[in-house]
């Protein structure tokens, strides 16, 4: 029997519930697909922090995926949330992660960034009305920005832009509440079946 695949679950930062109440909870949703997961813990950060400890952070979650693909020998997703977007952006650029495809909700980045070239594909869901990655673009010297409100906007063909604000019979405008019950149950496997299809 095949061993299940395996979904890495990145947090944002400001978080003290090591992603609990947010990217957590899509992993039901995940592991009635026969899906594992791996909730990824960075513990509370506040800003300055980010800056000194993401890329600590996106080398622990590339040792991470590597061990999962050695492990199971299956394909290996990432789903992240905020600055968890900036920590697998990382992983996948400067530290090789061999991760398959990426889902980024309300990512803070910077609109024009993608993930390193062994990613065959991102999902980016995004909202206009979206204030901290509003913000987050003023940040000096960092890769943060507007991404969770933009989308992507470049000529990547590997990337997919979801308004989940306007272009779904549900609507999430807020950083965080996709993952309120309510939006949950909606989002969860409209986003889990983009980022898995195929694999």
């Amino acid at each position: 029997m095949d061993q299940p695949k395996v979904a890495l679950l990145v947090h944002g930062f400001n978080v003290r519930d090591n992603g609990l109440g947010t990217v957590a909870r899509l992993a039901p949703y995940f592991n009635v697909r026969n899906w594992d997961t791996i909730v990824f813990r960075m513990g509370w950060m506040d800003v300055l922090q980010v800056y000194t400890q993401n890329k600590r952070h996106a080398k622990r979650l590339a040792e991470a995926a590597k061990n999962a693909k050695l492990r199971n020998n299956q394909p290996v997703v990432a789903l992240g949330h905020s600055n968890g977007c900036a920590v697998i952006h990382l992983a996948t650029t400067l530290y090789g992660a061999p991760i398959d495809r990426v889902a980024y909700v309300n990512p803070a980045l910077e609109k024009d960034l993608v993930p390193g070239s062994a990613v065959d594909h991102c999902d980016v869901w995004y909202s206009p009305s979206d204030t901290p990655v509003k913000w987050a673009r003023y940040l000096p010297k960092h890769i943060w920005g507007e991404m969770g409100r933009t989308g992507y906007v470049g000529e990547d063909d590997r990337m997919d832009n979801h308004n989940k604000q306007d272009d779904f019979l549900v609507s999430s405008k807020k950083h965080s509440d996709f993952a309120k019950a309510e939006k949950l149950t909606y989002f969860a496997p409209l986003i889990i079946n983009q980022l898995v299809y195929g694999l």
